[in-house]
């Protein structure tokens, strides 16, 4: 297996977690894990050896693009529907894993976006409030203030103490995708080698562009690689202060 099989097996199931918590459907997480991992592959030189945080500063940027393309294309839906894929041998178990998934999303979706992504980089994707900060690009008391007034409204939402609310996100784990995680890490890790090759060869900072024009247009439809193109700018000057910087150390390998 080389370094990109291993990146995918080692934090696929991370970055689907951590993007199922900054969206509002299964499809639109499964847009976000493909378009983060293909930006993986095309940058996969700048990737640093603890590659959580990094993958985490590329999803973060996605659910940004992400959420700016929906409330100015479509607006917010008024309806969430939580799913649990796979097959479930207890009916009474996974009527119970719905009402839980629905319930943590409907408490994420009345938080402001700056709370979501902090409370979903501390507690859902496994980051320290220094790393989270610097995915994020604000200060730590700016960090952990919105980490703060995040849990306090899902403590309220979520009826629980501040103990019982650290402790349900930190072992919370969200249903895995539709197809299973087999297929659906070969897939995307398939799209992403393949819409990598089929870029013309150009200069590291220009790449991103053009690839997100053409080839990754298709992949998870041309609405939102359009909104990530007009961000690009952006996301290799995050990605390049990342490269260059000292990262904490954090943990990898999968859920």
């Amino acid at each position: 297996m080389d370094r990109v099989g291993r990146l995918f097996e080692a934090n696929a199931r991370r970055v689907w977690g951590l993007a199922r918590s900054l969206t509002r459907t299964p499809e639109d997480t499964d847009d976000l894990v493909q378009q983060a991992f293909t930006i993986a592959v095309t940058k996969r030189a700048e990737i640093p050896d603890d590659a959580w945080p990094w993958l985490a500063k590329v999803v973060a940027f996605c659910a940004r693009n992400h959420h700016r393309y929906r409330a100015r294309r479509q607006g917010m839906e008024d309806v969430h529907e939580a799913e649990i894929s796979g097959r479930e041998p207890d009916p009474v178990e996974a009527a119970s894993k719905r009402e839980v998934v629905a319930s943590l999303h409907a408490a994420l979706e009345e938080l402001s976006h700056d709370e979501r992504e902090a409370v979903a980089l501390c507690h859902l994707g496994g980051l320290s409030q220094s790393q989270a900060c610097q995915v994020v690009g604000v200060e730590l008391n700016t960090l952990k203030a919105r980490v703060r007034r995040g849990l306090q409204h899902l403590q309220e939402k979520l009826k629980l103490t501040e103990a019982a609310a650290t402790a349900f996100l930190s072992s919370f784990t969200f249903p895995p995708p539709a197809d299973g995680w087999d297929k659906a890490i070969t897939r995307w890790e398939s799209n992403a080698r393949r819409a990598t090759d089929a870029a013309p060869p150009v200069q590291p900072a220009v790449a991103l562009k053009l690839f997100g024009l053409a080839a990754l247009a298709s992949l998870a439809g041309a609405g939102i690689w359009l909104a990530l193109y007009s961000q690009n700018a952006g996301m290799d000057r995050a990605l390049g202060q990342e490269t260059t910087a000292s990262t904490p150390a954090g943990s990898l390998g999968t859920q």
